[in-house]
């Protein structure tokens, strides 16, 4: 293994501790949510250059997924309606709806903001644990806004 493939999966390792910090810490510090938005603009940017190399090496929920969910996932996986871009696209219509909002609603207020942000990483993270549990446990990751988002610039 070279010495860029070890660091990537060091980091890989390291990188699922990310979203239960976010979530507690979230929780008295709002603040802390505006992390959500730094992993979708980050994850988004690095498309225009690695396709979706955050989703495979970076995404802390992808690390979780893949630390804790797939010792114990069913794995019973039908990948074909996780496929579809219908389901893609109303997926990422839905979330990023929502998400603008409830900025609207929050703003100018920091601390509202933050939160809407840890509510939703929640909401999207509980989503993930069960369809990761009895489905596959990176199903959440086939129909992820980020992942959509950076698949389509990828194509470009």
């Amino acid at each position: 293994m070279n010495k860029k493939h070890s660091k990537r999966k060091a980091f890989k390792a390291a990188a699922w501790a990310l979203l239960p910090l976010t979530l507690v810490v979230g929780w008295f510090y709002p603040i802390v949510g505006f992390m959500v938005l730094f992993c979708m603009f980050f994850g988004i940017s690095i498309a225009f250059f690695k396709g979706k190399f955050w989703c495979g090496w970076l995404c802390p929920r992808g690390s979780f997924l893949d630390k804790f969910i797939a010792p114990f996932s069913l794995k019973r996986f039908n990948s074909a309606p996780f496929q579809s871009s219908l389901l893609k696209i109303l997926v990422l219509v839905f979330l990023m709806s929502f998400m603008m909002l409830q900025i609207y609603r929050a703003w100018p207020n920091v601390n509202t903001m933050g939160t809407v942000m840890v509510i939703l990483l929640g909401a999207t993270t509980l989503l993930a644990l069960i369809l990761g549990t009895f489905v596959h446990h990176r199903a959440w990751c086939m129909i992820c806004p980020v992942g959509t988002i950076s698949s389509f610039i990828a194509k470009l």
